[in-house]
């Protein structure tokens, strides 16, 4: 449960991150038409190139970040579908089993009455048959 939180805030953290990543690849194209700088390249770095270095932009490893949560969520997902199915089939065969348990309980119980009722009536041949239905309720 936890995890999937994490992975779902770190989705919500991405999906932020590009759009945070567009904005930054614009400003790179526009420093990139206007002054000849390599994209992503910082103040430290000092380059100037006449032509612009294509490269993974922000966008591209933002979304790529972003798809891989959104892949692992989904992966999850599957996975958890998979295993409610299991456990449902799992319960529903197992009322299946205990309905044929109770219905075999029924037939063996009515079995053992019905024996019960013979041997006392073969053993009480002579007494009434008020007298064997009392004993037996």
């Amino acid at each position: 449960m936890r995890t999937r939180q994490k992975r779902t805030d770190r989705l919500h953290e991405c999906e932020d991150l590009v759009a945070v990543a567009e904005r930054e690849d614009e400003w790179d194209a526009i420093l990139a038409d206007e002054h000849g700088l390599k994209r992503g390249a910082g103040e430290e770095h000092g380059q100037l190139l006449g032509d612009f270095e294509q490269e993974a932009t922000f966008t591209e490893e933002a979304q790529g970040a972003l798809d891989e949560v959104s892949g692992l969520i989904n992966r999850d997902a599957v996975r958890s579908r998979e295993m409610g199915e299991k456990m449902w089939a799992f319960v529903q065969r197992e009322k299946r089993l205990a309905g044929a348990e109770r219905v075999e309980k029924r037939k063996e119980r009515n079995r053992r009455r019905a024996e019960s009722w013979k041997s006392e009536a073969a053993s009480s041949s002579h007494g009434s048959l008020v007298d064997r239905v009392s004993h037996t309720v």
